[in-house]
């Protein structure tokens, strides 16, 4: 065997054995990972881009319209009790077999408001919230591990969480942001048609307020400007509305995903 067959073999093997690293060291872990690949109309295309979608809620905008592109395949990455890893999924973040890859994070921001000192006056709701913060620092500490396969392959990467969520001011989650290079952009719902679907104010403007951390020029040139100019008012995001809002709307995803489609 010469030296331009050993190469490509060198390569591989090292690729298998930091997949199986990886793989061991979030088995380890209490909370396990589950990657599927959402694959439904993808049959006989050739798909060239892809959009690794970490844990955000099912049925949102960015991933329903990402998977009805035409040359571009969603693979869902969530955490839940009877989850399995996907070595799979390890190896396509690390293939080359996409032109164009994104890490879409949007975590739930469970206990991560400004009235859990309200909630932990009892001593059930300070379990509560005590166990629903192990959860996110367990999802934390998996995203950051796929956070670095990312980087490690130019992989673009967008987080999302609402600007008053105080998870933005943890100490670790800074830390990856600046280890990432990171930069915020923050939008307004309102500008990107988000209205309420509550029978006592259906169809009025929501002023929700989310903050996005990218290190995609493209993406966050195209969400910029969209903020609210103050023509109209706004109803609270409340009820029915909360679920609502954290499925995104269709003009925030077409915006995201056409940025995405422009990276080079």
């Amino acid at each position: 065997m010469g030296a331009k067959d050993a190469c490509p073999a060198t390569t591989i093997i090292t690729a298998v054995c930091r997949a199986a690293l990886f793989i061991k060291r979030i088995r380890e872990r209490m909370i396990p990972v589950r990657m599927t690949c959402d694959s439904a109309g993808h049959q006989g295309r050739n798909c060239n881009q892809v959009v690794f979608d970490f844990c955000s809620k099912e049925g949102n905008k960015i991933s329903v319209q990402a998977n009805a592109i035409n040359d571009c395949k969603v693979i869902k990455i969530t955490a839940d009790d009877e989850a399995r890893i996907d070595d799979e999924t390890v190896a396509i973040m690390r293939s080359s077999q996409f032109n164009k890859a994104l890490l879409f994070s949007d975590i739930p921001c469970v206990n991560g408001n400004n009235w859990n000192f309200i909630r932990q006056l009892t001593e059930p709701e300070r379990k509560s919230v005590h166990d629903q913060m192990k959860v996110m620092k367990q999802r934390w500490t998996i995203f950051n591990d796929i956070c670095s396969i990312a980087k490690e392959c130019n992989l673009s990467i967008v987080i999302d969480w609402p600007v008053a969520c105080t998870y933005w001011k943890k100490v670790d989650v800074g830390n990856l942001l600046t280890r990432l290079d990171l930069e915020p952009v923050d939008v307004h719902g309102c500008a990107l048609a988000l209205v309420s679907v509550s029978d006592d104010s259906r169809g009025k403007p929501i002023k929700k307020h989310w903050r996005f951390m990218t290190n995609c020029v493209e993406v966050a040139n195209s969400l910029r400007d969209k903020t609210c100019i103050g023509d109209h008012d706004h109803v609270a995001c409340k009820g029915r509305d909360v679920e609502h809002c954290e499925l995104y709307t269709d003009d925030l995803a077409k915006y995201l995903l056409r940025a995405f489609k422009r990276t080079k």
